[in-house]
């Protein structure tokens, strides 16, 4: 009679305190969902979510995997189970009770079956299992509640494509995150270590098929409900997991490499990009060059030492001093003897130009060898 007493007690608490404001309380805490999601999604993109291979003692002290996986879900699967024992004015239709079953359905996967898979997980830091079990226990209320007490569906609702779709949905998604998860399960035989791919199902489209998986059956869920509150869940659940995903996308990216085997590889590191001009191009661009001041400027060519084409690219060049004297150039009639220092003049011009493409041609190279 005390246990019969004590029920009668917290099912009359959950009586007394139903009504319009805890139908208003329920409409905020969406509200709540929704931005708590999103400063989630704000902060790991900084900080790293502490749990797997992220796990790390900053965030207290390490849990066995197991245990704390069971405890921290086990909240989602009681809470909307006692919620519905209490009774309401909305339980008793079976849309309701199909709704609420799929949400439970889906927990008793994950409190009770899901942690007995778990092969050698790693500890789970104590903060970490802390907030997972607050919002467990959060969002079973907001979920268990809604669906028991205050969501009403017209009598045809089961049959309408709201649900059809949005029930196709919940469960494909279910049966991707269930598949992906044992895909992962089974990526190390026993004795391995280190990193590897998964390969086969969804993840050959996407990298984190499992966080795709359980966004798509929320979502589905959401549809198939039309509640404020599972629509807030499905987008908490959007911000949080697809962070998540975004954050092994990264680490895989920068660890592993996939090999052209179809295999699981290993993790890898990516090479370094070089900034160094190709020799080939170099030893073009000094051939093309050198063509040209050879057409350009006929003769024999003279040694160059250390010359990289092994070559003798530079005509043989003498220049002589210029003349520069203004009165050099007569004022009256030409006369031969003019004629034959104006000739000399025009070979001195000749030289400064071979000289001056000679030096440019020198800073090209020097350049050239710089960039190199």
């Amino acid at each position: 009679m005390a246990a019969g007493a004590g029920s009668d007690g917290l099912c009359g608490f959950w009586h007394r305190v139903e009504g319009p404001e805890e139908r208003r309380l329920l409409e905020l805490f969406s509200y709540g969902l929704v931005a708590l999601g999103a400063v989630s999604a704000l902060l790991l993109c900084f900080i790293p979510m502490p749990y797997g291979r992220y796990s790390t003692r900053r965030f207290g002290w390490l849990l066995p995997a197991r245990a704390a996986w069971a405890l921290q879900e086990l909240p989602s699967l009681l809470v909307p189970i006692g919620l519905a024992a209490c009774g309401g004015e909305a339980i008793a239709a079976r849309a309701n009770r199909v709704l609420l079953g799929c949400f439970v359905l889906h927990y008793t996967h994950r409190a009770l079956i899901f942690p007995l898979l778990i092969r050698e997980g790693k500890p789970t830091p104590f903060f970490t299992f802390v907030l997972a079990l607050l919002f467990c226990v959060f969002n079973g209320y907001l979920q268990g509640r809604s669906l028991s007490n205050y969501a009403t569906y017209p009598p045809g609702w089961l049959k309408g494509p709201c649900f059809i779709m949005g029930f196709i949905g919940w469960l494909l998604g279910m049966a991707i995150n269930i598949h992906s998860d044992h895909i992962l399960r089974n990526l190390r035989k026993p004795g391995e270590t280190g990193y590897k791919i998964p390969r086969g199902g969804m993840f050959e489209y996407v990298s984190g098929a499992n966080f795709f998986g359980e966004i798509l059956e929320w979502f589905g869920f959401a549809l198939a409900c039309c509640t404020m509150e599972s629509l807030a869940f499905a987008l908490c659940t959007l911000f949080i997991l697809g962070s998540r995903a975004r954050q092994h996308h990264h680490w895989a990216g920068e660890r592993v490499g996939r090999d052209t085997s179809g295999s699981s590889s290993p993790a890898q590191d990516h090479p370094q990009e070089s900034h160094h001009v190709p020799e080939s191009i170099i030893q073009t661009l000094l051939q093309l060059c050198q063509a040209w001041c050879c057409d350009r400027f006929p003769g024999k060519p003279v040694p160059v030492p250390d010359h990289p084409l092994g070559e003798e690219p530079f005509p043989d060049i003498h220049p002589k001093p210029p003349l520069t004297q203004p009165h050099a150039i007569p004022s009256g009639p030409v006369t031969d003897h003019h004629r034959e220092e104006i000739d000399n003049d025009r070979l001195v011009g000749r030289d400064k130009d071979r000289e001056r493409s000679v030096t440019c041609y020198c800073h090209r190279q020097n350049r050239l060898d710089l960039a190199n």
